[in-house]
Parts: C-alpha cells; sequence; structure tokens
C-alpha cells in the first residue's frame, strides 16, 4: 500500500467503487486514484476478492440454508460467525468411534483469491501447533460441494468476554487467565508465528479455568511476505497497534501491544500499580519501548505475583525495599521492634546526657559557692560520665543485634564476619527480652532467635550448645504450628529441620544428617501446594531430599524422592552438588535394577554436570578419559572460580578441583592437572580464612597434603 493512504481513506475508496459499475466504476478510480497505481492495486483486487458475495441479493443470502453436512462431519448446530468465516458444531463417526469438533468454513462469496488463500494459510498454522493453549487442529479437506473446511478441537467452555461482562471474577483468577493466554502467544512466537488479532473474542475459558486461544485467521509467519490491505482491513481496530494502523504488517511487537490492551480490558478498575505499570508498558507508542517478547512480560507477571520487584516500573530503592518487606514481613516487623526499641534507647540516653549536664553545671556552680562541695560536685559528674558512656554502649550493641538480626543468610562467612562473641551476647539478650513478651510472634520470634543462637554456637565449635539451641528452635516452631497453623508456621519448622541438618553435616554425623532431612521432607510432603512451590527454591530442601533417600525402604520412592530434588535444585552454579548427587543416585539406581533403557536421559546430564565418578561414568558408557578431556571442564573450572560462594561451598569447590586433578592425572594430562590442582589448593586458603580449623577445612587439607606424598601420583601434579 501507499504510504501517502490511510486504511480509513481506502475502505472509503473501495465503499465508494463497490456501489458503482462498469464505466462509472472506471472514471471512478481514474480520478481518485491519479499518481497512485498502487492504491488501485489494492482497491481492485478488493472489488474482485468480494465480487461474488457483493453480486447475491441480501433476501438471497438470508435464505439459504445451512449446511446438514460438510466432509465428513455431520452439523450439529452453529456456534458463530465472523466477517469471512461461519463455525459449526459438527461430529463424525468411524468404526464406532465418535469425534466431536468446530468445522469452520468461509462465507459464500469468500471462497476464492485472496480470502481461500488467507483460510488455507490459517490451516497450515494450525495444523503445526501443539500447545494446551491453542485449540487443536484435528481436520481439513473440501467436501463435495467445492467448500474447503478446517476442524479444530471443541472447546466446552464460555467466551472470555462473559466472564468478563459478569463481574465476578477475582484480579488473581483474571492473571491467571491471561498468563495462559500469554503463555500460548509466547509458543506461537517460539514458531516464527505472529496472532494478529488477540482480543476477549477470540479467547475461550473451560470450565476447568484453563483459557484456550482461538481464530487464527489473521494469523501470518513472520518470514512470510508483505502484508496485503486485505489482511489489515481484518483486524480488530480497539487491539491492533498504531503501526498497524498504520499500515505495517503484524509483528511480536503488534502482539504484545494487543496482549497489554487485552489486560487493560480484563482488569476493569482492577489492580495495583505494578500491575498497571506492566499494562502501560505493553501499551508503549513506540516497539521498542513494550517489552521484548511474551516471555518477558510472563516474566514480570511471576514476578508480580511473588512479590518481586517488577521491571516494568523504575527500579527505586524505595520501591525494591517496599517489596522486600511484603515478601519478608516477619522480618520486617522485627526490625521495626528492634529500630523502636533502638529509638527509644537513644531518646532516653540523650535524656539521661541532659540530666548529666545540668547536674554537672550545678556541680560547678555550687563548687564556686563552697569549696567543701568540690568533692561531692566531681563524683557527681563522674558517675554522670559513667552513665552517659554505658548508654552509648547499650545503643551500639543494639544498633549491631539490629544489623545481625536482618541477615538472612547464616553461612559461616556472614556470622564471623560481625565477631561471634558480640552476637552470641546480642542474641542472649533478644532471648531474654522475647521470653519476657506474650504477644502473637513471641513463639516464632523465638524459635528463630534461638535457630540463629544455635547456628552462631555450632560455627564458633561449640556443637553441644549449638545444637541444643537449634532443639529449643525446633520444638518451639512446632509448637507454634501446632497451636496456630499458617504457611509461616509450617515453613519456620521445615527451616527449622534444615538448619539442624546443615550443623550435623558440618560435624560429620550422618545419622543425625539423615533424621533431620527425612523430618525436613516428611513435613515438606504434607504442605500445599501453593506453599511447596515456595519452599522448593530454598537449595537446603534440594540437599535434604537427597540425604532423606537412605530412610526410604522402596526403591521406586528413592527415585520419586530424587528426581524431585534434581527436578527441582536451581540450575545455576548453587545447584549443582545437589543435581550431582541427586542424578549419580538415580544412574547407580537403574543401572542396579537392569533398567539400562531408562539411563539415557540421566547420562546426558551427568554428562552436563561432569561427574567424575567411576562407576557412574561405569554405568553410562563413558570412558572417564572422555570427560576429562571435555572443553567443558574449563568453563565449569572458571564459573566455579567466579562464583562468589560461603564457606561450605569453597569447600565444596576444592574437593571437586582436587578429584578433576587425581582423574587428569590418570589419563595423562598433566598440565590440565596441575592447573585444577593449584584451583584446589586456592579454595582451601579462602575457606580457611573464614574457619581455619573447622572438619572441613581439616579434612580438605588431610585430602591435599596425601595427594602431595610420593607414590600417590599427584606429587608431580602438585609441584
Amino acid at each position: 500500500m501507499s504510504r501517502d493512504i490511510s486504511i480509513q481513506e481506502l475502505e472509503q475508496i473501495y465503499n465508494s467503487a463497490s456501489e458503482l459499475s462498469g464505466d462509472g466504476r472506471t472514471q471512478y478510480l481514474d480520478a481518485v486514484c491519479a499518481g497512485r497505481p498502487e492504491t488501485r492495486q489494492q482497491v481492485e483486487e478488493m472489488l474482485a476478492a468480494d465480487q461474488g458475495f457483493l453480486s447475491e441479493s441480501i433476501l438471497h443470502r438470508s435464505l439459504r440454508a445451512e449446511p446438514e453436512v460438510i466432509g465428513r462431519w455431520r452439523v450439529r448446530s452453529k456456534l458463530g460467525e465472523g466477517g469471512l468465516g461461519l463455525v459449526y458444531r459438527a461430529d463424525t463417526s468411524e468404526d464406532g468411534v465418535t469425534l466431536e469438533a468446530a468445522v469452520k468454513i468461509l462465507r459464500p462469496g469468500f471462497e476464492e483469491g485472496f480470502f481461500r488463500g488467507r483460510f488455507q494459510q490459517e490451516r497450515q498454522i494450525l495444523a503445526g501447533l501443539t500447545h494446551s493453549g491453542i485449540a487443536r487442529f484435528i481436520d481439513c479437506g473440501a467436501d463435495s460441494a467445492g467448500r474447503s473446511f478446517l476442524a479444530m478441537e471443541f472447546v466446552d467452555g464460555q467466551p472470555l468476554t462473559s466472564y468478563l461482562e459478569s463481574g465476578a471474577v477475582s484480579l488473581q483468577r483474571k492473571i491467571e487467565w491471561f498468563s495462559g493466554i500469554a503463555e500460548a502467544v509466547q509458543y506461537l512466537h517460539s514458531r516464527l508465528i505472529v496472532h494478529g488479532d488477540l482480543k476477549p473474542g477470540n479467547v475461550m475459558v473451560t470450565p476447568e479455568g484453563a483459557t484456550k486461544l482461538l481464530d487464527f485467521g489473521t494469523a501470518r509467519l513472520l518470514e512470510g511476505g508483505p502484508t496485503s490491505e486485505l489482511t489489515r482491513l481484518m483486524l480488530t481496530p480497539n487491539y491492533a497497534s498504531p503501526e498497524q494502523k498504520r499500515g505495517e504488517g503484524p509483528s511480536v511487537a503488534g502482539d504484545i501491544y494487543s496482549l497489554g490492551k487485552l489486560l487493560q480490558e480484563m482488569l476493569g478498575e482492577q489492580g495495583d500499580s505494578d500491575v498497571q505499570a506492566i499494562v502501560r508498558r505493553c501499551l508503549a507508542e513506540e516497539p521498542n519501548a513494550r517489552y521484548a517478547s511474551a516471555g518477558s512480560l510472563i516474566e514480570d507477571l511471576h514476578r508480580w505475583r511473588t512479590g518481586y520487584p517488577v521491571h516494568a516500573r523504575r527500579q527505586t530503592m524505595l520501591y525494591a525495599l517496599s517489596r522486600f518487606t511484603r515478601r519478608n514481613w516477619p522480618i520486617a516487623g522485627l526490625a521495626v521492634l528492634l529500630l523502636v526499641s533502638l529509638g527509644f534507647g537513644w531518646w532516653n540516653s540523650q535524656r539521661n546526657a541532659e540530666q548529666t549536664l545540668r547536674m554537672a553545671l550545678e556541680a560547678r556552680r555550687q563548687a564556686t559557692l563552697a569549696r567543701t562541695h568540690a568533692s561531692e560536685s566531681d563524683q557527681q559528674r563522674q558517675r554522670a560520665e559513667n552513665a552517659t558512656r554505658q548508654a552509648s554502649e547499650n545503643a551500639s550493641r543494639y544498633r549491631h543485634l539490629l544489623r545481625q538480626m536482618l541477615e538472612e543468610d547464616e553461612s559461616t562467612d556472614s556470622l564471623m564476619a560481625g565477631g561471634v562473641v558480640p552476637m552470641e551476647r546480642g542474641y542472649r539478650v533478644l532471648i531474654s527480652e522475647l521470653e519476657k513478651e506474650t504477644g502473637p510472634s513471641s513463639p516464632a520470634d523465638l524459635a528463630v532467635a534461638w535457630r540463629r543462637l544455635g547456628s552462631l554456637l555450632c560455627h564458633k565449635g561449640d556443637y553441644v550448645s549449638g545444637l541444643d539451641a537449634i532443639s529449643r528452635g525446633i520444638r518451639l516452631a512446632s509448637q507454634w504450628r501446632a497451636r496456630q497453623p499458617s504457611a509461616e508456621s509450617r515453613a519456620l519448622e521445615i527451616v527449622s529441620h534444615l538448619a539442624m541438618m546443615k550443623m550435623h553435616r558440618t560435624r560429620r554425623d550422618e545419622a543425625g544428617v539423615r533424621g533431620e532431612a527425612a523430618a525436613a521432607v516428611g513435613l515438606f510432603n504434607q504442605l500445599p501446594a501453593g506453599e511447596k512451590a515456595v519452599m522448593t527454591r530454598r537449595h537446603s530442601l534440594q540437599s535434604a531430599r537427597v540425604l532423606a533417600v537412605d530412610s526410604v525402604n522402596s526403591l521406586d520412592g528413592k527415585l520419586a524422592l530424587l528426581r524431585d530434588a534434581a527436578r527441582d535444585a536451581p540450575r545455576g552454579i548453587s545447584g549443582v552438588a545437589v543435581r550431582a548427587e541427586a542424578v549419580s543416585r538415580i544412574i547407580l539406581i537403574h543401572s542396579m535394577l537392569g533398567e539400562n533403557e531408562k539411563l539415557a536421559p540421566y547420562c546426558r546430564e551427568a554428562d552436563e554436570l561432569l561427574i567424575w565418578q567411576p562407576q557412574v561414568r561405569r554405568a553410562c558408557g563413558r570412558p572417564a578419559s572422555e570427560m576429562m578431556r571435555s572443553p567443558a571442564i574449563r568453563v565449569m573450572l572458571r564459573a566455579l572460580n567466579d562464583d562468589n560462594q560461603g564457606h561450605l561451598w569453597k569447600l565444596y569447590v576444592g574437593g571437586l578441583y582436587l578429584n578433576i586433578a587425581q582423574q587428569m592425572w590418570m589419563f595423562g594430562a598433566a598440565r590440565d592437572a596441575l592447573h585444577a590442582f593449584r584451583l584446589a589448593e586456592l579454595a582451601l586458603r579462602e575457606a580457611a580464612a573464614s574457619d581455619p580449623d573447622g572438619p572441613g577445612v581439616r579434612e580438605l587439607r588431610d585430602r591435599i597434603e596425601a595427594a602431595r606424598k610420593p607414590g600417590r601420583g599427584q606429587q608431580d601434579a602438585g609441584r
């Protein structure tokens, strides 16, 4: 289409020309399209395509009987009709099996030329789509009357517009529906297909609450060539993007805009500032200012549901803090309580200081009146100075305690950074104060305080007192859950068991580790689905799943637990240890049972994780030298070296480097063995900096020293 003509003007020329015929139409087009050959060609194509339909009288079309059979499909009723097509509910029976479908045909008069081509493209696009959010393609063809048809999955539900008009749908449900629609659109975009006409009327909602995307009459492939003006006129103006209205073709950015209009209409008066910001970003005037993909839009909706800052809003510190408070309200409440206590202490110290100053002035005045009172005045001044200093020390202690309580990471590095002795005193003061309170949050706060104190004592080396303190925290969490069942109380009890499991691991108490892991996994399995999804993100829970395998008797139960742990472990560096342990055990169990046909996916994952154990490599039919000479090992080493993790992770990295060094030496890769051995020593130094005499540091140090001894094959690699 010529860039100097709008869609509205083209439609006006078409409407005027369609009312003329013969020489009158030719003269009209000569005059109005003078100097614009592209415009005239578009109008003539539109008139030619529509001639058969427009030549029929209105009476003839209204009296035409509905088809009884379309191909092999028996028509039951009409489901609806659009500008170009008719949709019927139909069924077919073959060999005792009955299928039901929604069968679409073109209106009479639109069965040739441009519209037939669009219909064939719609059938071709639908035939290649398999997604739960898109109406499934079933059949296509042409019947004896020459009608082309398309049979799709019959969706037994209601249009989205019906639900929106009822006004009885919650905001959460609307967001769930919209996320399903956006996921279907993201699937289309991944197949290089744009829908081009997203609107509520093209979405069905099943009785189960799932959404289905319909009507691909305007869909097209991204590499499918130029867009005709007839295609543009088929768009719905209220949902078309500004660039589509200007005459540009469908695009990913155009679908994002239509999704924004759809979400805006679904929300109505509902939605907070974050959701409205998501809508505004979808509806940005310029395509580059919108979401780059439907996946980015889905991610922002997920961040909104889970309480994280959305990317559609400006990331200010105040905004990030408000979302952190919403996600971590118990910690935020405790912080407010401590801030109030700190403020009261500061105010009290200021008042004491002012009183002290007045007393000192009075003492000096009295000293000038009577020298005999000088000594007493000096004593009063000394007491006042001591009181002021004590108040200042108390305020500093409370500030230090506040900073430590706000720390969510209980790793060795963070606990040792602030000094163990001041933190221990701070926790004991806090526990003493909390035990005097009787409010509803006291058991939860006490459980957290005892758990943190226990972890601190264990990292200091006092395992007897530390494990006893964590046990108190577990009992308090269990009592709180029994008295006030809630997502918070259930999560607190599980986290308490995970903390105890972690301390048993640092002490190398395998029986204690397995017991606490089994307890945590047992409580996790009783959680509702929504709470499981939140708890699953904890790395320590996946470790507990692997460790709890030994407490499960059946092999099927062991495999199910290991699969869950491997699936839910983080895909980054932080989940490597859990995934490696889970995948190794799965491979060994299947190998023991002789189920070699089930090993392939897990052996591929073992290659990805660079699992080096010989028995795993043998079960997968992989020579150990093949993995150790892979270029991927260098990528793994760099990633581990760049990952700034805590004390226990450094120990794991050091052990992994040492294993790799020994394996490389066995297969003759001396240079790579030397590099890996030096990285193991570097990891040992970093771990020893925070816990020089810890059991994990001693164990890694002994292994490295043993590798240096003659006769072990590592002496040359370590030099």
